[in-house]
């Protein structure tokens, strides 16, 4: 399972003070059932960062969050991911390669400090274009090898979502700004920075059942993304983008869940 450690949950106000309480019965109930752990480390409370979740913190005042994250669950967490969606200001502002590689490389550190054989994954790319808001996945992965990132991360991941711009991940073959086309372009930009031994990672992919979507539809979309990423020899792990739905609503956004709100198994779970 992917799991989220907000640094803005844990230590809301200040920096002496923690609450470890939701994490620890997440971990938990995880570890009790033997479930392997990829953690994302994110979201800047608001005495470190401006604006609170989405700013660029201090380099070194991230590092000792993780370092305390990593120590605290050393053994029941396997991989960590620094940062969410970097490439997009909803996540970190200013969404800069450069500052992102500061925050990778401070993150790695206090990781293998704590535990050589721990998993960092850098990236953590969504699929986009250049606008306002978002920088192109492949034009940040290479901001981040231009600042430094190599040798900063056990492996890349990307989101590639084929919603709302199709339906199916492998049908954007042939299409330059598809995740498909994406995943290529990234997979040669490794190589050329003497990467190619590590793996890319789909940390998040899915699609709703609501907006348009039918849950059969979804179901064909999940299935049609972990057969194409599975036949590339460069691709690592799959991460189906949610196990429940928020919430009871039209809303899409809300639907990504492949169990709906009252954890009644949708087509997709069985795929």
């Amino acid at each position: 399972v992917r799991i989220q450690i907000p640094w803005s949950l844990v230590q809301p106000d200040n920096p002496n003070q923690y609450d470890w309480s939701r994490i620890d019965a997440v971990v938990a109930a995880a570890a009790k059932r033997k479930i392997g752990v990829l953690a994302i480390l994110s979201d800047t409370p608001g005495w470190a960062g401006d604006p609170p979740t989405s700013g660029e913190p201090d380099p070194g005042a991230f590092a000792a969050f993780v370092g305390k994250v990593a120590r605290r669950y050393d053994g029941k967490i396997a991989a960590y991911e620094v940062w969410n969606e970097p490439n997009q200001t909803t996540f970190l502002d200013p969404n800069a390669p450069v500052a992102y590689t500061a925050l990778l490389k401070a993150a790695y550190g206090a990781i293998k400090q704590v535990d050589p054989t721990l998993l960092v994954v850098g990236g953590v790319v969504a699929a986009a274009v250049t606008q306002p808001g978002s920088l192109h996945p492949v034009e940040f992965v290479q901001g981040m090898y231009e600042a430094g990132a190599a040798g900063f991360f056990d492996a890349l991941s990307f989101h590639p979502y084929a919603y709302p711009l199709g339906s199916l991940f492998s049908a954007g073959q042939g299409w330059p700004n598809s995740s498909f086309s994406q995943l290529a372009v990234l997979r040669q930009l490794m190589v050329e920075n003497g990467d190619q031994d590590k793996t890319i990672w789909a940390t998040e992919f899915g699609a709703p059942t609501a907006g348009g979507i039918t849950a059969q539809t979804q179901a064909e979309v999940i299935a049609d993304f972990l057969s194409t990423w599975s036949q590339f020899g460069y691709t690592g792990p799959m991460f189906v983008h949610s196990m429940r739905d928020l919430a009871d609503t039209a809303d899409a956004e809300d639907s990504f869940g492949i169990f709906d709100y009252q954890g009644q198994p949708k087509p997709g779970a069985y795929v």
